[in-house]
């Protein structure tokens, strides 16, 4: 064999070059994270997203029907507090949507690793209004969620994010019923990953009980976006309709 073959088949060059590639993905993140900081908050240009997912390791992530990108379009609309069950690209992606706008994102991750990996990214881009709270993980008749103390979430939670179906099948079963106290008249509530019809029909029951409204989208990437409807002005839009003089007639 050549030389230069040897030299280029060489253990130590083939790291050298993997640790060479990793950084030049990070210096892109880094470049991408900090220009999508630049602009108004909760508007982050697409090119940057697209970026910011493909130097992550996670190109896929914000297809065209996916949900990355219907929950990126929620943000604008987002206050108080936001609720995230999984924490991940889309935990730092939503704290940049959210800088500077109040809006406090608290992210669940029962993986102390990843949990410790994405406070270092937020610690590093002076993200401080999003939290990752470690939860581990418990199982219930609803599946896999987060065994969190409840009590401690803020309200009023604007927007929720069930994110680690994967890891935790079943979660948005198991957390919606805890926090239904604690949700905005108009939340929308993002289940992603859904890959089970046992999924959907969790939600659907949860929705027939909370006067909510839902529906399946994305073909590659399929998630559901829940709505609740605002009960105060349903129920004063009906009296209006009975108050009316054609209500008797």
């Amino acid at each position: 064999m050549p030389i230069t073959s040897s030299i280029a088949s060489h253990p130590a060059l083939a790291t050298l070059r993997a640790r060479a590639s990793a950084l030049a993905r990070q210096y892109r993140l880094d470049r991408a994270l900090r220009r999508a900081l630049e602009p108004a908050p909760g508007l982050i240009d697409e090119r940057l997203i697209e970026e910011i997912c493909d130097a992550w390791g996670s190109p896929e992530s914000y297809a065209v029907d996916g949900h990355l990108r219907a929950l990126l379009a929620e943000v604008p609309k987002a206050h108080g507090h936001v609720l995230q069950c999984g924490a991940g690209l889309t935990t730092v992606l939503l704290a940049v949507a959210l800088a500077h706008r109040g809006v406090h994102l608290w992210a669940l991750e029962s993986n102390a690793q990843s949990a410790a990996a994405v406070r270092s990214w937020l610690a590093q881009y002076e993200l401080n209004q999003a939290h990752v709270v470690t939860a581990r993980a418990e199982i219930g008749r609803a599946g896999v969620g987060y065994a969190v103390d409840v009590g401690r979430i803020k309200g009023p939670l604007s927007l929720v994010i069930c994110e680690a179906s994967q890891a935790h099948p079943g979660n948005a079963g198991w957390i919606l019923p805890r926090i239904a106290d604690r949700l905005d008249p108009k939340a929308v509530v993002m289940v992603c990953d859904v890959r089970k019809r046992e999924e959907v029909d969790a939600v659907a029951a949860w929705c027939r009980a909370s006067d909510a409204s839902f529906v399946v989208r994305g073909k590659t990437d399929r998630y559901v976006k829940v709505v609740l409807r605002d009960k105060l002005v349903t129920e004063s839009h009906r009296a209006a309709r009975i108050n009316t003089p054609f209500a008797t007639k």
